[in-house]
């Protein structure tokens, strides 16, 4: 009986002796108390989530195999969550329930009494291995690496963790576990100090290549402040001395003289992100003695070398050819080299780079309506008119009188403008309320009754719209360049013409051989430009005035020579064209910006491609200074991305009346070519279409019967892998009639 009293009493000492153990663990873990309003909840028989009691919502919802908590450490509670899928085991922390904290990569988190007397160290465990792992920073840090058999960790004593590896334990005292933790961490800040300052100097670097990108933003940013504080009236100012000051051909010296001086800026910015860095040496032209030497930045070189001395440059090229004196300029907006020395230094020769161009370069004009220029203002102590005193501007239409008819593409506008004789006039004129530029304006001469020359007002050729009864407003305003604008004079004309019929412009563009090992080359792109060509050319062209195509293919089809194109194209469209546009080839899509992939263009220099936004801006001139129908046809990946632009203006499109787009793919999706068709998928399609599988009941081609045709048929020939695009807010027209 005694031997029994004293065997229970040794297991109640036992017990009371656990209690006090746990009592003290609560106390000396009060901290890592979970809050009441929240717990883990089961949502069904296998999945667990987050439930806040407090407000009846879900923290984190259902979709964990476990969820147990590790403790809270600087006011932030940990949880240990295992992955239904893969059975692995991460942190969840309950500043973003909704984000993996320690992604789920271990088969095992564990702990004994949560976060470790004030240390957030959990044990885990992959594969056989045990190790340590601190949840200071986001993703987990290795304080013990995870190379141990076992790891026992004790939250009270003595001990911190005992670990066993190949039957040899080894004890860390708590004042040895906090040292080998700080130190850990001391090396962690100490690199993820570096990381971020390498991650400042980078963004500092992009900041400075995007602000130097364009010359045009550049100046305009520089010249902007000088000349709204140049023309603002200085306290001490006389009146008249600020008039005889500030007027219009002073500001535009004024402007001329920052803007050259913003060019020098650009210029000694831009060299010192050295952009010659990383030239690599290409093929050599023995026919015409030339290196071709590739710049990241820059693009391609054409270095003169004589032949006999070509392999010895090629050879040291890597190691004892130096590039040096770089001299820049300003060429399509960009920084451009136009001199560089290459110094072989065992020959002791140097051979020289020049760039053509360059020598016929001139200084950039800055137009100051493009300046964000506030209006000139003065307050004196004798008045406090908001404006100068200056006279306000007048203008006045000669003829043709209102309610003339016209039945020509163009009329001839006569008209006077009266303005403060300081001020240069600025006249803009609008025809049907949108702004047109004059073909042609020049003084009106006339004879008086003694046969004496005068001039009597302005004569400006305006294009008109040629549709039959239409009335067309006519006007005209005037500036003088220092915010002061007079009325609008309008008058109304009635077209009483024949309607003409268009001219059909086409360019079709198509790169299948890319020189740059970084592009595939494609089997049919160039085939698919030609194809189009000859398809639109054995069309019926009955309601066309004439046909003017022009194809550009492979080497021909560099962004220089696209740019030139278009910009032609612009010029050359006149009144109510048509344009059709076709480009097949590589499209990419970086860092939010669109490019078809010229000749010259790289998947690393993709910023030497053609960007969208260019192709944008042209046709936008086509359309609305010209009131031509445009229609482009783009086969290349990502080529939807052209109907979806992101930039500074959210969602810019080209639905905008008079612009068409057929697009071969999302921005998302590659454009298939296949050798059964001997086109890309898309142009296949495109062509079978204008050669009459789109035509409708009367035998006629429509933007709507293609449109409907073409995603049809791509959807069913790429198994609905690729989805094409069609962007038309113009309605319905015939393309053409089928044969």
């Amino acid at each position: 009986m005694r031997a029994k009293l004293e065997n229970t009493d040794r297991k109640m000492k036992k017990i009371i002796l656990l209690l006090l153990l746990a009592c003290s663990t609560m106390i000396g873990f009060a901290q890592m108390v979970v809050p009441k309003s929240e717990y883990v909840q089961r949502y069904s028989t296998t999945l667990y989530g987050l439930y806040n009691q407090r407000n009846g919502t879900w923290a984190l919802y259902p979709k964990y195999k476990m969820i147990k908590t590790i403790g809270t450490y600087e006011g932030k509670t940990y949880w240990a969550v295992v992955d239904t899928q893969t059975d692995r085991a991460g942190v969840v922390r309950s500043d973003n329930y909704n984000s993996l904290y320690v992604p789920c990569r271990y088969d095992r988190i564990w702990w004994e009494e949560g976060i470790f007397n004030s240390l957030p160290i959990v044990g885990i465990r992959t594969k056989n291995d045990c190790g340590l792992l601190g949840l200071a920073h986001e993703n987990g840090d290795i304080i013990l690496p995870i190379q141990y058999k076992d790891i026992s960790l004790y939250p009270l004593g003595p001990w911190m963790a005992v670990t066993a590896w190949n039957g040899n334990r080894r004890e860390y005292k708590w004042d040895a576990m906090v040292k080998l933790y700080n130190d850990k961490m001391k090396a962690i800040q100490e690199r993820l100090a570096i990381e971020e300052k390498e991650r400042q100097e980078r963004l500092a670097r992009e900041k400075k290549e995007k602000r130097l990108a364009s010359f045009t933003l550049f100046a305009k940013e520089y010249v902007t402040p000088k000349v709204n504080a140049w023309q603002q009236k200085g306290e001490f100012e006389k009146l008249a001395a600020y008039q005889e000051r500030v007027t219009g051909a002073n500001r535009e010296q004024k402007i001329r003289e920052w803007t050259k001086e913003a060019e020098d800026m650009f210029i000694k910015e831009n060299a010192e992100l050295n952009p010659i860095a990383g030239l690599q040496l290409e093929a050599y032209d023995s026919e015409n003695e030339v290196f071709s030497i590739r710049s990241p930045k820059l693009g391609q070189l054409l270095l003169p070398v004589p032949i006999a001395e070509a392999p010895d440059f090629k050879t040291n090229f890597s190691h004892g050819v130096y590039a040096q004196k770089p001299v820049y300029f300003i060429n399509n907006d960009k920084i451009a080299l136009s001199q560089l020395e290459f110094y072989n230094k065992a020959l002791g020769k140097t051979y020289y780079y020049s760039n053509q161009l360059a020598l016929n370069y001139q200084q950039y004009e800055i137009d100051p309506d493009k300046l964000d220029l506030a209006p000139v203002r003065i307050t004196t102590s004798e008045t406090a008119a908001p404006v100068a005193q200056m006279q306000k501007p007048t203008c006045e239409i000669l003829s043709p009188a209102k309610g003339s008819t016209y039945s020509t593409p163009t009329i001839k506008l006569r008209y006077v403008v009266n303005v403060d004789p300081r001020t240069t006039p600025i006249v803009q004129f609008y025809v049907a309320g949108k702004e047109v530029h004059p073909i042609e304006a020049q003084p009106e001469k006339g004879k008086t009754s003694k046969g004496a020359t005068v001039v009597r007002g302005t004569e400006a050729e305006l294009p008109m719209p040629q549709n039959i009864g239409s009335e067309i407003s006519v006007s005209i305003q005037v500036h003088d360049g220092f915010g002061n604008y007079g009325e609008f004079k309008t008058i109304t004309l009635k077209y009483v013409g024949e309607k003409p019929k268009p001219t059909l412009h086409l360019l079709a563009v198509g790169v299948s051989d890319y020189p740059a090992s970084d592009l595939q080359n494609l089997s049919y792109a160039a085939k698919d430009a030609r194809d189009f060509i000859q398809t639109i050319s054995s069309s019926d062209l009955s309601m066309y005035k004439e046909m003017k195509p022009i194809l550009i293919t492979d080497a021909q089809a560099t962004t220089k020579s696209l740019q030139r194109q278009l910009f032609q194209l612009t010029s050359r469209a006149a009144q109510g064209d048509v344009i059709m546009l076709f480009f097949s080839g590589h499209g990419v899509v970086k860092n939010d910006e669109r490019y078809f992939m010229s000749y010259d263009a790289s998947a690393e220099e993709y910023y030497n491609g053609l960007e969208f936004e260019f192709i944008r801006k042209r046709m936008n001139e086509l359309s609305v200074d010209k009131q031509c129908r445009v229609i482009v046809f783009m086969d290349a990946c990502h080529s939807g991305a052209m109907a979806g632009m992101k930039g500074h203006v959210k969602d810019i499109t080209f639905a905008t009346p008079g612009i068409i787009g057929f697009y071969s793919s999302t921005a998302g999706e590659e454009s298939a070519e296949t050798d059964k068709l001997q086109n890309g998928v898309f142009t296949r399609v495109l062509l079978n279409g204008l050669k009459g599988g789109a035509k409708d009941q009367e035998g006629q081609v429509t933007l709507h019967t293609l449109d409907a045709y073409i995603k049809q048929n791509v959807s069913a020939q790429t198994k609905g892998k690729q989805t094409p695009i069609v962007e038309n807010t113009t309605g319905d027209a015939v393309l053409f009639h089928v044969k």
